[in-house]
């Protein structure tokens, strides 16, 4: 996914949502082709759909950048690095405002289990794909674990609150 207008469309997204006609306003590209990209990055599941409203008889779709780029592998590595740096540089600052939002709110420590950990390391790269594949699996238990609270919530009228995970892995500037 080299292609340099979806590069361009994911950052704009990485900065405030948009619909696919705002998007070609700013880049002074035809709609039709704007739509096409935006429909690409939505499919590779780098951007969500956030709203749908009714627009002078047409609906308008607005999208923002998915908080987190746990796309797939090959799809990801085919993104432009400008456009990988956006959906990054995106996914942190979503954790450092909800890590923010919640210590002001008294949320972020309030239960006794809950975990702040930062691990430093020295990998090599075959440390390093073992410890992102754990990190992947830690995802999908994660969203398990969220879609069973999800049911017995609907089920049983279960009272539930919001939770937060964030999972970085990342090659550090400074070492040890």
């Amino acid at each position: 996914m080299r292609h340099p207008l979806r590069a361009r469309l994911l950052g704009a997204l990485s900065e405030r949502d948009a619909s696919a006609r705002d998007l070609a306003d700013q880049f002074d590209v035809q709609l039709s082709n704007t739509a096409y990209h935006v429909r690409v990055l939505r499919d590779l599941g780098l951007i969500e759909v956030v709203a749908k409203e009714p627009v002078r008889g047409a609906l308008k779709t607005t999208y923002r950048v998915v908080a987190g780029h746990g796309v797939d592998l090959e799809a990801w590595e085919e993104l432009a690095a400008k456009a990988r740096g956006a959906a990054s540089t995106k996914a942190v600052q979503v954790a450092i405002d909800g890590v923010a939002g919640a210590i002001e709110a008294g949320t972020f420590d309030r239960r006794r289990d809950s975990q702040a950990v930062t691990l430093r390391m020295e990998l090599d790269d075959e440390g390093w794909a073992e410890v992102m594949e754990i990190a992947l699996e830690a995802q999908q238990r994660i969203r398990r674990a969220a879609e069973a609270a999800k049911r017995r919530a609907a089920e049983a009228a279960a009272d539930t609150f919001q939770v937060a995970v964030s999972i970085l892995g990342y090659e550090s500037a400074e070492r040890g």
